[in-house]
């Protein structure tokens, strides 16, 4: 019971969630239990959880969470690895008990990842985040990509190529977590997070200005204000940017319907997705579909 009260009290702190994941991802580099959730129904909507634009990790430092899935369930134990490729929809369940994971998530401009701790009832509760800046990080997360797209072609899991694919990605952000942010980094911190959760939560209909403040603890008005004067562009039109920027990459798989991929990108509303990618691209989606054959 000791060592869970020490590892719940550094999970509160940005230097103790720094640790746990050096320490949780330096014993993943070469461990046997890491497992990728099966890259199925993409970007659909199964009625529940939820899914996003890059992949995530979850990485089970305590007790045991049951993971749903649309083909079924993954149980993860203390010591797991689960990759949750990207546009899989997933939902948390956290057994009673004990309760540690960490969940690791990216944008084009850095990674983040929060300690969790379970609830009987919600889910989960974040005790910390921590993030950095980073370059190259597409190519970080390709990696996870990568090795999904090597199970849509039939590879299991436990292909040597989808495993030495994770492990490449484990290795290269335990590298970028030891050796922390760069001296002088002049990233704004609020910015970054700002940009961060447009990333992570670029499928959620509840994005907007509002939503993003209140996550990042200030008001709309301020975080608009900050946002505009670091990057010269207002963060209503950077989120329409990224949704719009995603619904091109959709598009382009035919066996996704117009509705689908306005769900996929955060819009209930087609025709109102419609209106915004014309506005956006200067065709409407299903003109720009058709260029794309």
């Amino acid at each position: 019971m000791a060592d869970v009260e020490v590892i719940m009290s550094a999970a509160r702190t940005e230097a103790g969630v720094r640790q746990l994941g050096i320490k949780a991802l330096a014993g993943l580099v070469e461990s046997q239990r890491i497992r990728i959730a099966p890259p199925l129904a993409l970007f659909r909507d199964p009625g529940h959880g939820h899914f996003h634009p890059r992949p995530e990790l979850f990485v089970q430092v305590l007790g045991c969470c049951d993971m749903q899935l649309e083909p079924g369930w993954i149980r993860s134990e203390a010591g797991d690895l689960l990759v949750i490729p990207r546009g899989v929809a997933h939902d948390e369940h956290p057994k009673p008990g004990p309760f540690l994971n960490l969940v690791f998530s990216y944008s084009d401009h850095g990674f983040a990842f929060h300690a969790a701790q379970g609830q009987p009832v919600r889910g989960t509760r974040i005790l910390h985040r921590y993030g950095m800046g980073m370059s190259g990080i597409p190519r970080l997360y390709g990696y996870l990509n990568d090795a999904a797209a090597c199970m849509i072609e039939g590879a299991p899991t436990t292909h040597v190529a989808v495993q030495a694919l994770v492990r490449a990605h484990l290795a290269l952000l335990l590298d970028a977590l030891r050796a922390g942010p760069a001296v002088g980094q002049e990233d704004d911190q609020l910015v970054l997070q700002a940009r961060h959760s447009v990333a992570v939560h670029l499928t959620d209909a509840q994005l907007s200005v509002a939503w993003l403040a209140r996550r990042l603890r200030c008001s709309a008005d301020y975080l608009s204000h900050r946002f505009h004067t670091v990057t010269g562009q207002r963060l209503v039109d950077f989120i329409t940017t990224e949704r719009c920027s995603l619904a091109r990459r959709l598009l382009a798989d035919v066996s996704l319907s117009i509705k689908e991929v306005a769900v996929a990108c955060g819009y209930r509303d087609p025709a109102y997705f419609s209106r915004v990618f014309r506005k956006q691209v200067g065709v409407n989606p299903r003109a720009w579909r058709k260029t794309q054959r």
